[in-house]
């Protein structure tokens, strides 16, 4: 089987994840990775990786999807899987076009997505079917509530232009439709991870209790292990019918409410944690591909993570 991570940049320990899933086959996997540059250190993990060249997403969307296209045919790709947000609409969008030559992707349907990526979309999704969700607005004139204000691009990833104001009156005019305006929530932050097969049925759920943040992605986290996490987990899976993994973050304020904030229809920069606990979300994503059934505890280690830096160099 041929695997490629596209987009894969500074995530290395997907990398080290993937070839860790290889040496279990006894090599009968071959691992291909995609980003726009030679000089990404997830390139250089493994010198036993099959680095491919694309161009960049955002500059041109149709010449992206072509050589991709062009890539997973002249090497044979069985399964792809993305790790960035600005592709994932694309792939939803042009799913087919991979299929007829045998590419398996692990992305949900275009309208999921869609509702994923859109905070706008998204909170009204989740209002439909009774998650719980800050208070949003699109405009400053909108807001009620004396809280601090938090201001988020609508079609934002990470932390990128997201900013905090104590009340409505400090929050600036000059914001445009592009950004929306949410209630902030004071609390404990969580991320989740929630895997689906590729009917969008759920398999499995994985608790992170976040102690440190650094640009947007967990730095230290605990797992944690709840079972009201799971049935919040199931109902989720059910609504949102998502393929693969679905990265979510929530807050549990004083009172002992959940609110969730973001979600993200792919791996998120918390699934190391999930993985070190036990649950190994790529070996389930290959299993699924080839038609072997999974299943998983629900109940792993018992760990606290973090991050540290490695240094690659050229060959």
């Amino acid at each position: 089987m041929n695997i490629l991570l596209t987009n894969c940049g500074r995530r290395t320990y997907m990398v080290k994840y993937l070839f860790e899933l290889k040496d279990s086959y006894n090599n009968a996997i071959e691992i291909f990775l995609s980003d726009t540059s030679e000089d990404v250190s997830s390139f250089w993990v493994d010198q036993r990786s099959n680095n491919i060249l694309t161009p960049r997403v955002e500059r041109d969307e149709n010449q992206y999807i072509k050589i991709l296209l062009e890539e997973c045919k002249k090497n044979k790709i069985d399964l792809l899987i993305p790790l960035m947000d600005y592709e994932l609409h694309l792939l939803a969008k042009d799913i087919n076009k991979f299929i007829d030559i045998g590419t398996s992707v692990v992305i949900s349907e275009f309208k999921t997505v869609s509702n994923c990526l859109n905070k706008d979309k998204c909170y009204s999704f989740c209002n439909e079917h009774n998650i719980a969700v800050p208070k949003t607005w699109n405009s400053k004139d909108q807001i009620e509530s004396s809280k601090s204000i938090v201001v988020k691009k609508i079609n934002g990833s990470g932390s990128l232009d997201m900013h905090l104001f104590n009340s409505k009156k400090e929050v600036p005019s000059y914001f445009d439709n592009t950004f929306l305006y949410q209630e902030y929530i004071s609390g404990q932050e969580y991320g989740m991870d929630i895997l689906n097969d590729f009917n969008g049925n759920f398999i499995h759920c994985c608790v992170k209790k976040k102690i440190s943040m650094r640009s947007g992605e967990t730095d230290k986290a605990e797992v944690v292990y709840d079972q009201r996490f799971i049935q919040i987990a199931q109902k989720i899976s059910a609504v949102f019918k998502h393929v693969g993994n679905l990265d979510i973050d929530f807050i549990i304020d004083n009172s002992d409410d959940i609110y969730f904030i973001d979600f993200n229809p792919r791996f998120g920069g918390g699934y190391p944690y999930t993985h070190l606990a036990g649950f190994d979300y790529l070996k389930a994503l290959h299993k699924l591909s080839v038609g072997e059934k999974v299943s998983m505890d629900f109940k792993g280690k018992e760990i606290i993570g973090m991050k540290g830096i490695e240094v690659y160099t050229l060959r």
